[in-house]
């Protein structure tokens, strides 16, 4: 997106949160149990799957709007406050740096 907006001459605003901000308000938003939960189900989703290979299927998701959605409805659904840090505090991030 970056470079087709400077290909085209628009003014290009990065205005995405910093990862590491988000990642830490993430965690801080989990309790205890629910960061072991989740620390689990991450190290052992991944168990069969080498990098490449992660990848190539995270792609494939990510190019399916249907299954982010419903893997972000799932997601929020075990653990709420993860959805709320990620998508609802980021977006108004997003939306207050545009202003």
């Amino acid at each position: 997106a970056m470079a087709e907006g400077q290909e085209v001459g628009a003014e290009v605003l990065l205005g995405d949160r910093p990862m590491q901000v988000t990642l830490r308000r993430t965690l801080e938003g989990l309790g205890r149990w629910q960061r072991v939960r989740l620390l689990f189900s991450v190290l052992f989703s991944g168990v069969t799957m080498t990098g490449r290979g992660l990848r190539r299927w995270l792609e494939k998701q990510l190019d399916d709007r249907d299954v982010v959605s419903e893997e972000i409805q799932r997601l929020g659904k075990t653990y709420p406050s993860i959805v709320s840090t990620l998508i609802t505090e980021r977006d108004q991030y997003m939306v207050a740096r545009l202003r």
